[in-house]
């Protein structure tokens, strides 16, 4: 794979990892094209760019455009911007699980999905349990590679600003410095979880075919 060119499409690239992902997908020479699925209409800025603004909840919005070798996930929301669960679920397992079930249709072979350490199936707490289905779901698939990676809190600039998390972000940075025990709940930059996605892809060595969860350390160690 590190030899050769490939042609990539991307959910969630105008969030925070998906800025990062598109930015260094189109620097990288092996890729020759990059898909962005959007909802809202935004122009391209590069000529390996193209983007299409879609209605995810009509497949045949975006189905012509699933064609490529890989699919690149950072899509979704918070529970503030969906307003409830039900939105909640819609958006982060609904749209992402039927993006990818087309796509596997369309015989694309490699999924790339950024998820979450938190989840857990018996959780009382939701979106841990989302967290955990649509791993479930997506590997239910049967991608020839799936690749799913459970990055820490992130850090970077977001383009609308989360206070909340913000500050909660510092506070668990001071805790984790203070006690080193923590360490490992360190929260991570975005812009290194997107390098990640992209080079675990070309990594066939260690990733060929199959299913590969990709926890901190093995995110730290294409840095």
């Amino acid at each position: 794979m590190e030899n050769k060119n490939y042609k990539a499409i991307v959910i969630g690239g105008t969030g925070l990892i998906g800025r990062y992902l598109v930015e260094n997908l189109i620097n990288d020479e092996l890729c020759t094209k990059v898909t962005l699925l959007v909802r809202h209409d935004i122009k391209s800025w590069h000529e390996k760019l193209y983007i299409h603004t879609i209605n995810f909840d009509d497949k045949n919005s975006y189905q012509s455009y699933l064609k490529g070798d890989v699919l690149f996930s950072t899509f979704g929301t918070t529970r503030l911007d969906a307003k409830n669960k039900e939105n909640h679920y819609k958006v982060d397992h609904d749209y992402q699980y039927n993006i990818a079930k087309s796509a596997k249709q369309n015989g694309i072979e490699n999924y790339i999905l950024v998820s979450s350490p938190l989840l857990n199936e018996n959780s009382s707490n939701y979106y841990r349990r989302m967290k955990w289905e649509i791993e479930r779901d997506i590997k239910s698939l049967n991608f020839s590679r799936t690749i799913i990676l459970r990055p820490n809190p992130l850090i970077g600039k977001r383009s609308n600003k989360r206070f909340g998390e913000h500050y909660a972000t510092k506070i668990l940075l001071f805790i984790i410095n203070t006690f080193s025990i923590l360490k490992k709940f360190k929260p991570i930059l975005a812009k290194n979880v997107a390098k990640a996605m992209i080079k675990s892809y070309k990594d066939t060595n260690n990733y060929s075919k199959g299913v590969y969860i990709l926890e901190r350390t093995q995110i730290d160690e294409y840095l």
